[in-house]
């Protein structure tokens, strides 16, 4: 009976999978669990090789802890991403506030409407890290 209640939630859990995937539109990226990624990466390995049933749930424990770590690893590296562009957006406005007491408001607002001309898709011209292709 155990065996079967297994093979109950493995054709229920494949079936759920299959319907929540659906194809991205252009560039989104889709944003599955852990537990989908390491359900598709199972069913990838299978496709190529043939594995018993204690094959698969061990294989499959596998895949959901290292898609549980990568999604920890990402989750923390935009959270220091974030952080790095607060700190670049507050040196930037002190640095502006800094020429702008040193220039003068009516100066700085020429600057800043100069670098807006020139460069219209960038933020920060005073930036010279960033060039009018950079975000």
């Amino acid at each position: 009976t155990m065996k079967k209640l297994f093979y109950l939630f493995a054709v229920l859990f494949i079936s759920a999978t299959t319907l929540m995937a659906q194809p991205s539109k252009g560039n989104q990226k889709t944003n599955y669990t852990p537990e989908t990624r390491a359900m598709m990466r199972l069913d990838r390995l299978s496709q190529t090789v043939t594995l018993s049933e204690k094959e698969r749930s061990e294989v499959l424990a596998l895949f959901t802890q290292q898609e549980e770590q990568r999604a920890k690893q990402k989750a923390e590296q935009e959270s220091k991403r974030e952080a790095a562009k607060k700190a670049s957006s507050e040196e930037r406005q002190k640095n502006n506030a800094e020429l702008k007491s040193i220039i003068g408001e009516e100066k700085f607002t020429a600057y800043e409407t100069a670098c807006k001309e020139k460069h219209k898709a960038s933020k920060e011209c005073s930036n010279n890290k960033k060039g009018p292709n950079r975000k």
